[in-house]
């Protein structure tokens, strides 16, 4: 994620008209940590160095960095039907590159998707969206990353800690303690992207 310049996708690809985002709940929607939160920063440096850290150099000089004789290659999955995507996967495979590593990208048909998504999880990287489709803000958390919730079609995260914070954000906010959930909300999604790398 580091390797990846936010700024320059919300820019080029989207004309301007975007912003990039800390946060998994837009700035303008309660629980929001947009503003009080930095994220991962754009840094090909550092994203270098943790490849080092983890064992990849290139140790053949071709350009891609390589841990006992084998490339680090990433398989780079996206939903074909927006056309959008394709140039955000394009721009992220290149910010990849810059860094030694082969992004492998694949555009996916609606069913192939699910099959590779949902049911085998077959992938390195996925490009998708979330969004707050129906009720709050915490619902959309709901949906998306508590890994209980029973619904399908979702990139829910197995993860207990998030489990548990969404738990008692949902708990907090059923007895209108906005602020108490609002604490929960917010470390759950600061789980997600530091510690599981959710963007």
């Amino acid at each position: 994620c580091m390797a990846i310049d936010k700024e320059k996708i919300a820019k080029e690809i989207f004309y301007g008209t975007a912003e990039s985002a800390n946060s998994l709940i837009p700035k303008e929607l309660l629980y929001s940590i947009e503003g009080e939160y930095n994220g991962i920063s754009y840094n090909q440096k550092e994203a270098k160095k943790l490849l080092e850290k983890a064992g990849y150099k290139d140790s053949d000089n071709d350009g891609y960095v390589d841990q006992d004789g084998k490339n680090l290659e990433l398989k780079f999955v996206f939903w074909a039907a927006d056309q959008e995507y394709k140039s955000i996967a394009e721009t992220i495979a290149s910010s990849l590159e810059d860094i030694g590593v082969k992004a492998d990208i694949s555009a996916l048909e609606p069913a192939a998707y699910d099959e590779v998504i949902f049911e085998k999880g077959n992938y390195d990287i996925c490009l998708d969206a979330t969004g707050v489709f129906w009720g709050s803000s915490s619902t959309m958390l709901y949906d998306h990353f508590y890994s209980k919730s029973g619904l399908i079609g979702f990139h829910r995260l197995k993860d207990a800690e998030i489990d548990k914070l969404i738990e008692e954000g949902l708990d907090l906010e059923s007895r209108k303690d906005i602020k108490g959930a609002a604490e929960k909300y917010k470390a759950a999604q600061k789980r997600a992207i530091d510690e599981l790398v959710f963007l």
